[in-house]
């Protein structure tokens, strides 16, 4: 620590309160130079860096600070250079340009990476559009669809999942044509892994709920009478989905098996039909934005 031109500053006292600020101190091959010039306008403190060998220069007004405060603001602006300097070892561990003198000892880069405050979680937050087909086993008969899906994980591991879609399907035989249109909200709680870089997983329980409509055209008016159901539908669900991130862009692949415990289904002459009233089984394709 060098001070020029700072009265009533001890430089041992503000070399103690940095070392405070910067928490656990790293071997360094030499010691981190601090130099401080001070002013009536505006105090100069440049750090040179022996680990990444760069030096930093930063301007503060120490003149407004409170005499006692003076020495703890000049630590904290020190600790913050140190800090920055050390953190292109995070941002680029192999830079191109390789600076002068011999190279700084791996063990010293990995005990400056460890003395660095660890970066705050910034969650998983995914935006997708979809398109899904969904097979309904009581009836039988498959739903085709699309909507919205989003999963956010404030955690690293642990999220929720949701979507709002929309699905049609129908039917036809001698009596005429069933057809069947859903809307539905899911809402699950999902558990995340990452096995790679650009492969995100994750498995999820919960449910689904929504409204149908299921409407029957006969072919013969005369013969067979129509008519249109409306009610809702719902029930346990549990998913799985794999995607590819990269950058912001994500392409994902989800699969989702379900039980409608709430049933919805329209007969023809009380056999057949068509509706939720059982198992489900669906898969989806989806593209959009991560964070």
């Amino acid at each position: 620590m060098q001070l020029e031109a700072c009265p009533g500053l001890d430089a041992a006292e503000v070399e103690r309160i940095t070392g405070i600020e910067l928490g656990s101190q790293p071997k360094t091959p030499e010691p981190v130079r601090a130099r401080v010039r001070c002013s009536s306008r505006e105090t100069e403190v440049r750090v040179d860096d022996p680990v990444t060998k760069k030096s930093l220069v930063r301007d503060i007004d120490l003149a407004a600070q409170a005499p006692k405060a003076k020495a703890r603001t000049l630590a904290l602006a020190i600790a913050e250079l140190v800090s920055a300097s050390w953190s292109e070892l995070l941002l680029n561990p192999a830079p191109r340009v390789a600076a002068a003198g011999p190279p700084t000892p791996p063990e010293v880069k990995e005990s400056v990476r460890e003395a660095l405050p660890a970066e705050p979680p910034r969650g998983t937050l995914r935006l997708e559009v979809y398109g899904a087909g969904r097979g309904l086993f009581a009836t039988p008969a498959l739903q085709w669809g699309g909507g919205l899906r989003v999963l956010w994980a404030p955690r690293e591991r642990l999220g929720g999942l949701f979507d709002l879609g929309g699905e049609h399907a129908e039917t036809r035989d001698a009596s005429g044509r069933l057809s069947i249109d859903t809307a539905s909200l899911s809402s699950s709680l999902a558990l995340l892994f990452a096995p790679g870089e650009l492969l995100k997983l994750h498995a999820a329980l919960g449910a689904r709920f929504g409204v149908g409509r299921v409407v029957g055209t006969p072919v013969d008016g005369a013969l067979t009478r129509g008519g249109t159901l409306t009610g809702g539908f719902g029930g346990p669900l549990l998913s799985l989905g794999a995607a590819v991130v990269v950058s912001h862009f994500v392409l994902s692949l989800g699969l989702e098996a379900g039980w409608a415990l709430l049933k919805l289904r329209g007969t023809v002459d009380g056999a057949g039909g068509l509706g939720l009233d059982g198992p489900w089984a669906a898969a989806q394709l989806g593209v959009g934005w991560a964070r």
